[in-house]
């Protein structure tokens, strides 16, 4: 994961209160060969493990996204997923950004950030 600007937000729940990370949202841009694959449905950040960490926990909450892309001549060179989030008082999406990067040996590798 790469750090980007900082996003303020208040839970809709001030006491159970959590974030969901919505992966199924139809995409403006085209996403063609790639596959978002959440380990788990839904995606939750609870309100709990958000105000526990930095004070009694080192690790932020997450979950875990697979990224695939299958290599044909179809596949979008860029990735730029939007990912909304449900359960603040913000309409924020964050975005998942990932490039293809064909090296001259014939190996593919994908980067990003």
């Amino acid at each position: 994961a790469v750090r980007d600007e900082m996003v303020r937000f208040s839970f809709l729940d001030p006491v159970n209160g959590c974030i969901e990370l919505i992966t199924n949202k139809t995409q403006e841009l085209p996403y063609t060969g790639w596959k978002i694959l959440p380990h788990k449905r839904p995606l939750l950040l609870t309100k709990k493990d958000v105000d526990l960490f930095g004070s009694h926990y080192p690790i932020p909450p997450y979950c875990l996204v697979t990224i695939r892309a299958n290599l044909t001549q179809y596949t979008e060179e860029d990735l730029s997923y939007a990912v909304p989030l449900k359960g603040i008082d913000s309409d924020i999406d964050i975005f998942i950004n990932r490039s293809l990067e064909i090296e001259t040996n014939n190996n593919t590798t994908v980067t990003g950030m």
